[in-house]
């Protein structure tokens, strides 16, 4: 009975509440710890998706940069056989010119009949020494 009298008579015994209160504060740390662990699943998904994303649109900017390359490269070639041509056109007017005021002088009727003369002599002796 002493023993019955000496625990009733130590007090308020606060220990279920203390380990009540422990209990939901450990409860309340695992519930947050597995709220951040679903949270950063989600997160690192989400994050890998973006890097394969960003993967593939770091490869078609390299695509593109060579396409530019090789339109830039054809184009200077385009613009070498420009200026070629231009230059051909240029030196082929220049020929026309001199040609047209070479045709356009005085004196052009007389060399062109001289001219057929000796056309007509040198058919004349191509005939003779085909007979021959």
């Amino acid at each position: 009975m002493a023993l019955s009298r000496f625990r009733r008579d130590r007090g308020v015994d606060y220990w279920p509440g203390f380990v009540d209160a422990l209990s939901t504060l450990l409860l309340g740390v695992i519930f947050l710890l597995t709220v951040f662990v679903v949270v950063q699943f989600f997160l690192s998904q989400e994050v890998a998706g973006k890097d394969t994303a960003l993967q593939r649109l770091t490869a078609q900017i390299s695509q593109l940069t060579d396409l530019l390359s090789l339109e830039k490269t054809g184009k200077t070639s385009l613009e070498e056989e420009v200026a070629r041509l231009s230059a051909n056109l240029a030196v082929a007017e220049g020929e026309r010119d001199r040609l047209r005021a070479g045709a356009a002088g005085p004196g052009t009727a007389g060399e062109l009949g001289a001219a057929q003369g000796r056309i007509a002599e040198l058919g004349s002796a191509l005939d003779s020494e085909k007979r021959a």
